[in-house]
């Protein structure tokens, strides 16, 4: 009795189309918020690895190292006061994300990906 209940009940259903319309929007809506989350989670890690690295920056003893600081798949050595600078504006670049939670549109700037990203500081390796 149940399993003829469930069938007419889904022969039943009817859906409109501004229903249908409705529903999909729900779900491009619900999928665009997903991916902004893993956005906010991959840039929140990314700020840590910057602020992970100008922690290990200021703790170096020699102000003449030089520090290798990668830019796509090449290294480059920068003294440590260079190095420093550009992480704070990998930093600043990062840290424009808020936008995204409070539910307004970013510029294309914030959004973009990052060209010239440091991905590894590695204080007192061999100088280049």
């Amino acid at each position: 009795m149940a399993a003829t209940m469930k069938k007419a009940a889904a022969e039943d259903v009817n859906v409109t189309f501004e229903d249908q319309q409705k529903i999909n929007k729900f779900a491009r809506n619900t999928s665009r918020i997903t991916e902004l989350k893993e956005e906010i989670e991959v840039k929140k890690k990314q700020l840590q690895n910057l602020e992970d690295a100008c922690e290990d920056i200021m703790l170096a003893d020699d102000d003449c190292l030089m520090i290798p600081y990668q830019i796509g798949d090449v290294f480059i050595s920068h003294s440590q006061e260079e190095t420093q600078e550009m992480l704070e504006e990998a930093k600043e670049g990062t840290s424009d994300v808020p936008c995204i939670s409070r539910g307004q549109r970013c510029s294309e700037s914030q959004t973009r990906p990052l060209l010239a990203f440091p991905l590894r500081v590695v204080p007192g390796t061999s100088r280049l």
